[in-house]
């Protein structure tokens, strides 16, 4: 697994288990050569041709969208080279046999593919990967760039830059490689709706809830932090909406369990428990050309939202959260997006890493730039600069902009801070910054940052508590974050608690008192 806490995740595992656990290192690490191209000095599908003329590579083409990979492959085949697009739309059937041909067939020798081949699948072996866009992970861009070099223990790499998105994820990932780091899972230890659909599955196949059963379950990981009371509460709540019911003194499976574990697309989702929901279908003119994260929409100003996709400017005409789509129409090119886009959550340490790199970037060894990329890199670090400061606050026109390189969460959890605490309602966030419009005095929201940071975190979650109960869309929204769909298995009091749980960050918290003011002046 590409993980950066293998203890925690041990942990997470073992639950309830008493066996002796350890942890296995492989320590042979493939040699990865990086190379880093621009789309100005080669076409992507020019280049695999040339590749594919020049060496006896087997080659596996990641794209971030289904839109991205058929462009891709319709390019590829008016240069004469069949490429079999694997994505999620593709049929299973033909998913399996684009799998087995390319590892049986040596005449098949690239195949160009989103998520889906990220991990697990065996496709045989892989001498180079090529990246068409790069993830703002490097647990995502190891995992599959591991797909290459298995057999013979090295791994080339391709991967093109464009947009400011993909400057900025390279930045990242660059950063990462070179202190030999990779992003931390953070399962959580009070997934309240999780024990719901747990006690439902439990009463429904044992019969009744059992306290051995009970006991059990307690010492998984996700349950930990559970307290009596909101056990109870969660109880009273399933036996109310008649997930469960109470005979004599036992629990059993109630009658609505009957309805969504009987067959179909309610089964499906409570049976199957991976994230999901995450992307929003981007559609211009009826036609979808990528995906995109809920978050990118979070905004909650009066502003209109645009954000960047395949290195294009769009701008949000409407918003399905039912059918997880977004009408957009092109933006305009001379208006900065609010949002760059993306399928992914950027985590803090991945932030933290592309501000590092923006101040000092170091080029890990094995990765080669360009000339092309080597002079947009130096020339988007010229002008993409970050402050020294961990929190700093600046004024844009009529906003203030609180940089923090936090992460997407991170960022949300402030920005929701900021609105229960002041009452303001144009907050916005995105991975580095939140931003305050409307006007916002610097100074006083400067002293306000310093007055969140001193507070306990039973008041912060009070707070956070009160105003998510206050403005029920505002909790589905930041729970629809998690791509989760398990919330009519928890009342709103208990769901909230565990939104305020996977949101919270105490150190961003404490770093807001070193927080200082930009003037104009300061560079």
């Amino acid at each position: 697994a590409t993980v950066g806490n293998p203890e925690l995740l041990l942990e997470w595992l073992r639950g309830s288990s008493r066996r002796d656990s350890v942890i296995v290192t492989d320590e042979n690490r493939r040699e990865k050569t990086i190379e880093v191209l621009t789309e100005g000095e080669v076409v992507p599908s020019e280049y695999l041709s040339k590749l594919l003329e020049e060496t006896d590579d087997k080659i596996l083409v990641f794209s971030y969208s289904r839109a991205r990979a058929e462009e891709f492959a319709a390019r590829a085949r008016a240069l004469g080279i069949e490429v079999p697009v694997h994505h999620s739309s593709v049929s299973k059937t033909l998913r399996v046999e684009i799998e087995e041909e390319f590892k049986q067939d040596n005449k098949l020798r690239a195949i160009v593919a989103t998520s889906t081949l990220e991990m697990g699948i065996d496709i045989g072996d892989i001498d180079r990967v090529i990246f068409l866009e790069i993830p703002p992970s490097t647990a995502s861009f190891l995992q599959r760039a591991g797909r290459a070099g298995r057999k013979g223990n090295k791994s080339s790499i391709s991967v093109f830059v464009e947009d400011p998105q993909s400057l900025y994820n390279l930045l990242g990932i660059l950063g990462m490689l070179s202190e030999g780091s990779v992003e931390p899972l953070l399962p959580s230890d009070h997934h309240l709706p999780l024990l719901g659909h747990q006690l439902i599955g439990l009463a429904r196949t044992r019969g009744f809830l059992s306290a051995v059963d009970l006991a059990i379950l307690k010492e998984a990981f996700p349950f930990k932090k559970v307290e009596t009371e909101e056990f109870e509460i969660l109880v009273n709540h399933l036996v109310k909406e008649a997930f469960l019911a109470r005979r004599d003194l036992s629990i059993i499976s109630g009658a609505a369990t009957a309805e969504i574990v009987g067959s179909g697309k309610e089964k499906m989702d409570f049976v199957v428990l991976f994230p999901g929901g995450f992307e929003y279908s981007v559609q211009l003119n009826g036609h979808e050309i990528g995906k995109i994260h809920p978050a990118v929409l979070s905004s909650s100003s009066d502003d209109e939202v645009s954000f960047l996709l395949g290195g294009r400017s769009y701008l949000v005409k409407e918003v399905n959260s039912g059918r997880k789509t977004v009408n957009v129409i092109p933006g305009s090119s001379g208006k900065t997006p609010s949002w760059f886009g993306g399928s992914s959550l950027m985590t803090k340490e991945f932030a933290r890493s592309i501000r590092s790199s923006l101040n000092d970037l170091k080029i890990p060894d094995g990765v080669f730039l360009s000339s092309d990329a080597s002079h947009m890199i130096l020339d988007f670090l010229s002008n993409h600069q970050a402050s020294s400061a961990l929190i700093s606050l600046s004024k844009l026109k009529k906003s203030i902009v609180i940089e923090t390189f936090a992460g997407d969460m991170s960022n949300i959890f402030l920005s929701l801070c900021i609105k229960a605490v002041s009452g303001l309602k144009a907050v916005s966030a995105n991975w580095h910054s939140v931003v305050v419009r409307n006007g916002a005095d610097t100074d006083e929201l400067h002293e306000m940052l310093s007055l969140i940071s001193n507070m306990e975190r039973g008041e912060i979650s009070g707070l956070l508590s009160t105003y998510l109960l206050g403005t029920p869309k505002e909790l589905r929204k930041q729970y629809d974050l998690f791509g989760e769909k398990l919330d009519k298995f928890v009342p709103d009091e208990l769901l909230v608690k565990y939104v305020i749980h996977r949101l919270y960050d105490s150190s961003l918290l404490e770093e807001l008192s070193e927080a200082i003011i930009v003037y104009p002046s300061d560079t």
